[in-house]
């Protein structure tokens, strides 16, 4: 299944995606408070999925698949050791992924090769992310952070999409997980006297991430 508008997306481009800086602050609260006004949250034992929900988990199975599996690569290429401890927490992401998956008797679109993806327009961005971080060590760090962005905007996107609970909380973890991850390659790039500009994320955004 390919996930819904996924097309109006800019996974490769990397354009047109604007996030306020309010939104990744403000909807935890606004969730909770709904949560209470409706009784509380699904917990997920019993509920039916939407479609939105079924189309959200696969497709989130597979963008933590990509994640790996560009850093995988990278780390290959380039010996950084910030690939190599991002990949223990992919591995992590993609793990608590599988698990919804199985709960939710639904087919995982996710296969064991490293590099190769079900949904074709997942497969083109990691094809189009490697090409660009093989160019330099300084622009795979850069392609680490594209990927954090676009991970931390599409996270969001699911924890909006639901009000079921146990699904909500994978998300939350891994949208912190994707912050510290942009977090780790801005400390890199500094480090190495390069100030890193987010790429899709709007600046109030980016500096509220990184300030934490």
């Amino acid at each position: 299944m390919v996930r819904r508008d996924i097309d109006r997306r800019s996974l490769v481009r990397g354009i047109g995606l604007i996030v306020t800086g309010s939104a990744f602050a403000s909807v935890g609260t606004a969730k909770q408070q709904q949560s209470k006004d409706n009784g509380g949250a699904r917990d997920g034992s019993t509920s039916v999925l939407t479609d939105a929900e079924r189309a959200g988990l696969l497709f989130m199975r597979e963008e933590e698949k990509l994640a790996r599996d560009v850093y995988l690569v990278l780390y290959d290429e380039y010996g950084l050791t910030v690939f190599q401890n991002i990949v223990e927490s992919e591995e992590r992401h993609i793990d608590a992924m599988a698990a919804l998956l199985d709960k939710y008797d639904l087919e995982d679109p996710a296969t064991g090769e490293v590099g190769t993806f079900t949904n074709d327009e997942l497969q083109h961005k990691y094809d189009t992310l490697v090409s660009r971080g093989r160019k330099s060590e300084l622009e795979a760090l850069r392609v680490g952070g594209f990927i954090e962005e676009i991970d931390a905007i599409d996270i969001q996107e699911e924890i909006d999409a639901t009000d079921n609970e146990d699904i909500e909380r994978v998300y939350w973890n891994l949208l912190e997980g994707s912050k510290s991850h942009l977090r780790a390659f801005v400390d890199v790039l500094d480090f190495r006297g390069v100030t890193y500009d987010p790429q899709v994320l709007d600046q109030a955004t980016y500096e509220q991430i990184v300030a934490a």
